[in-house]
């Protein structure tokens, strides 16, 4: 418990300022981002980008409701990373759209495939 300056027996309450970063680092750390990588099945094309939620986003990218992504459905999900908030997730989205990026792409996709048992 607080008191005021030489202990006066008044109360200080914390400052709004104060609450209202607590809330919103709460509100940042609360949820779990994930950064994802969708391919095109029908010409290759990959897709990188960041979601709370990455199965009702591959849902909406198949359906047609991202302007970016509507030419080149259906997709299948290559690569999904858990993030610990959002700005986490969009530096690593950054990455992966860099050209160091898409060289782990390739070599993420090249390791993983070869990996695969023959059909």
């Amino acid at each position: 418990m607080q008191y005021g300056p030489r202990s006066s027996g008044v109360r200080i309450s914390p400052s709004p300022l104060k609450i209202e970063k607590t809330f919103n680092e709460l509100f940042l750390f609360s949820f779990m981002w994930y950064v994802y990588i969708l391919q095109s099945k029908v010409d290759g094309f990959i897709y990188r980008g960041m979601s709370e939620n990455p199965e009702s986003r591959l849902i909406d990218h198949n359906k047609g409701k991202v302007k970016s992504t509507k030419p080149h459905r259906p997709y299948y999900k290559i690569y999904v990373e858990k993030c610990k908030n959002r700005e986490e997730a969009r530096k690593r989205e950054k990455y992966l759209k860099s050209a160091a990026g898409r060289r782990f792409i390739k070599k993420y996709l090249r390791d993983t495939r070869s990996s695969l048992p023959d059909c």
